[in-house]
């Protein structure tokens, strides 16, 4: 795996591992005895599991300082409220604190995106890209729901055939997307081998969601909780995918005479 890769490696189960926590307490407005405590053990792991990223975590706070300008201190921010609202939904289950813990959850996800809106990062810009956290995160709510609880099964039903169909289509514009910074010979793709898996993800991801969606709606419980486990795996294979999928705006020829001008300064002895 690329050197470079492997430090983002961390934000990858971070991001999914939180999107699965959040899934398990969309519900939990309804069923908060049930659905807040996996929750708050699953939000609790991804926030540990983010630290992984950082060179000094004794600096982890400092995260918080930007809240009012950066989407970064905004989305620890809210990863850390997600985590103390289930915390005291499990000390003190009701329908509050499962809503309380769903919104924040929600807010969290949906600042998963923003986060990297950045200048020169066109491969992590554009609406697609945005939507398709708080969409998946969304449809495993609603798998969560069908897995887990025996009221309201219909209306989760119609919501998960609805996200299936709006995934489905984010995943096509996602993958042409892609596809297209693949074959652009003047972008520089940050991996491309690895961009390239992440395009070849796409299909069975396809044949994936199908089955698990079934699972969730006509299986025994057992087979509920296998579909549900399938929508964390396809998570996780969109949050690689989207990190893979990461491409510089510095067309590659001006990226090519600041390499040959850095290697003339470095055979000149110029530092």
């Amino acid at each position: 795996m690329d050197r470079k890769f492997s430090s983002l490696v961390p934000l990858i189960f971070f991001t999914a591992v939180m999107s699965m926590a959040v899934a398990l307490a969309l519900p939990a407005a309804a069923h908060p005895e049930k659905l807040l405590f996996p929750a708050f053990l699953l939000g609790a792991a991804a926030l540990l599991i983010s630290l992984l990223h950082l060179g000094k975590k004794r600096r982890a706070p400092l995260a918080l300082l930007g809240l009012g300008r950066s989407w970064l201190s905004r989305e620890v921010f809210l990863a850390g409220g997600f985590v103390c609202a289930a915390g005291i939904g499990v000390l003190d289950p009701g329908p509050a604190a499962g809503g309380v813990a769903a919104l924040s959850g929600l807010a969290t996800v949906a600042a998963f995106s923003r986060v990297y809106h950045l200048p020169g990062q066109i491969g992590w810009r554009g609406w697609p890209h945005t939507l398709s956290p708080v969409t998946a995160t969304l449809l495993a709510g609603a798998a969560t729901h069908l897995a887990v609880l025996e009221t309201g099964r219909a209306f989760a039903a119609a919501l998960l055939v609805i996200l299936v169909a709006m995934d489905a289509g984010l995943a096509v514009k996602r993958r042409a997307s892609l596809a297209r910074r693949l074959r652009d010979s003047d972008r520089r793709l940050a991996f491309p081998g690895l961009a390239e898996a992440g395009r070849r993800l796409f299909p069975v991801r396809f044949f994936l969601v199908i089955p698990a969606g079934a699972a969730v709606l006509f299986c025994p419980v057992p087979w509920r909780w296998t579909g549900l486990l399938v929508f964390g795996l396809v998570i996780l294979a969109d949050r690689f995918t989207f990190y893979a999928g990461a491409a510089r705006e510095t067309p590659r020829m001006a990226l090519e005479e600041i390499r040959r001008e850095r290697m003339n300064r470095a055979g000149n002895g110029v530092t």
